[in-house]
């Protein structure tokens, strides 16, 4: 498996049903400039910029809070959350177009500061930790 440019783990801490339709809708309220597309399936959210993507996928697999109790143990020791993290079963996981001149860089982290504050989450980097 190879490198994934914008591949995040988003873990969803809250027990409240997930409607991707409404994550969508406001999606596309945070990013509505003309040349932003949010386009929703039953798999992914997918945001275009211009010509380049950055997919978000729903996971409710039951393989989800097993990986998510191995993560917590290995990499939350020190986080506010880790006993939510490590039960979690569900969570959102981002990859995005290659982007060599980081071009789209600002784009994501406005989406990850805004994710973390219109849901309750944690959001793991698999280089850089937990954000």
């Amino acid at each position: 498996m190879g490198f994934k440019p914008y591949s995040y783990l988003i873990f969803l801490l809250s027990d409240t049903s997930w409607d991707r339709s409404a994550f969508a809708e406001r999606l596309k309220l945070k990013f509505s400039a003309p040349n932003i597309r949010i386009e929703a399936t039953d798999q992914v959210t997918i945001m275009t910029i211009d010509s380049w993507s950055f997919r978000i996928y729903y996971n409710q697999d039951p393989s989800v809070v097993e990986e998510s109790a191995e993560i917590a143990q290995e990499y939350a020791v020190d986080h506010v959350d880790q006993e939510r993290i490590a039960a979690c079963s569900r969570r959102l996981e981002t990859s995005g177009d290659a982007d060599p001149d980081m071009d789209y860089f600002n784009d994501v982290m406005i989406f990850l500061e805004w994710v973390e504050k219109e849901y309750q989450v944690a959001v793991y980097d698999g280089q850089e930790g937990f954000l």
